[in-house]
C-alpha cells in the first residue's frame, strides 16, 4: 500500500510540474504576443505621424528673414524654352520714286512719292530718309514736297529717297529725280509803231504825216528785247484786213 501511495504521489507531482510548466509557457507566449502587438502599434503610430507631417506645407513667417525662412530653401528652377528668332531676309535694294513734274517755274511746289520697300521678311521696322541737292524739301514718311520759291535763276535740283532697316543691315535707295526750275515767267515787253503809210489817194502820196485815211496802207513795226518770240496779229472785226510778214 505504501508503495502504491508513493507511486501515486510521484505521478501527481510530475503532473503538477508539467501543468505548471505548460502554464508558464502559455504565460510567456502571452507576454511575447502583447509585447509584439504593442511594438507593432507604436511603429504604425510613428509612421502615421511621419506621413501627416509630410503632407503639411510649412507656412513662412512674414517676420522671418529670407535666410531663416523655410521658403527660402533652394528649389529646382524650370529651364525656360527659348524659341529661335526667324532669320531676316532683306528687302530689294531698289526703291521706286515718282515726281509730279520734272520742269517747273519758280514758286511751284513739286511733290514726290514712293511705294516703299519690296520683298524680304522679318527685317523689322524701316525708316525712310529723303535727300535734296537744294531747296526746302519737307518729307513725311513716303511723301515729300519741294518748295521752289527761292530759285531766281535756272536751276536743276535732284531728289532721292533711302530706306534702312532698324538694325541697319538692310538698305535700299532710289534713283535721283531731276527737276528743272526756271525763273518765274515774266511776259515780254513789246512796242508797236507805224513804220510807213502808203496813201490810197495819189494827191496825198507825199504826205506821210497826219491821220490815216480810208484806202491807205499802213505798215506796223514791233520792237521787243527778246528775239525768240512768235507773233500773232489780230484786228477786231476785220481779220481779212491784216497781212503779216513776221
Amino acid at each position: 500500500m505504501n508503495k502504491e501511495r508513493k507511486q501515486i504521489t510521484r505521478l501527481s507531482s510530475r503532473r503538477i510540474f508539467v501543468l505548471i510548466g505548460a502554464l508558464l509557457l502559455l504565460l510567456a507566449a502571452a507576454v511575447l504576443a502583447v509585447a509584439y502587438s504593442r511594438s507593432s502599434a507604436r511603429k504604425s503610430i510613428e509612421e502615421g505621424q511621419v506621413n501627416r507631417q509630410a503632407l503639411i506645407t510649412p507656412t513662412p513667417d512674414p517676420k522671418a528673414s529670407p535666410a531663416s525662412s523655410p521658403a527660402s530653401a533652394p528649389s529646382a528652377t524650370a529651364t525656360p524654352i527659348v524659341i529661335p528668332k526667324p532669320a531676316a531676309v532683306c528687302f530689294k535694294d531698289a526703291l521706286d520714286l515718282r515726281a509730279s513734274a520734272d520742269k517747273v517755274f519758280q514758286g511751284a511746289v513739286v511733290t514726290f512719292s514712293s511705294p516703299g520697300v519690296k520683298g524680304g521678311s522679318n527685317y523689322g521696322p524701316v525708316s525712310y530718309q529723303w535727300k535734296s541737292s537744294a531747296g526746302k524739301l519737307r518729307s513725311n514718311g513716303l511723301r515729300a514736297r519741294l518748295d521752289t520759291s527761292e530759285f531766281t535763276t535756272q536751276t536743276t535740283v535732284t531728289v532721292s529717297i533711302e530706306a534702312v532697316s532698324n538694325d541697319g543691315v538692310c538698305r535700299a535707295a532710289s534713283e535721283e529725280e531731276r527737276i528743272s526750275i526756271s525763273p518765274k515767267y515774266q511776259p515780254p515787253v513789246i512796242s508797236l509803231e507805224i513804220a510807213e503809210v502808203k496813201r490810197g489817194d495819189p494827191a496825198l502820196s507825199g504826205d506821210s504825216a497826219g491821220a490815216v485815211c480810208t484806202g491807205d496802207r499802213v505798215n506796223l513795226r514791233i520792237g521787243a528785247a527778246e528775239s525768240d518770240l512768235k507773233y500773232e496779229w489780230q484786228r477786231r472785226n476785220c481779220l481779212s484786213c491784216i497781212s503779216t510778214t513776221g
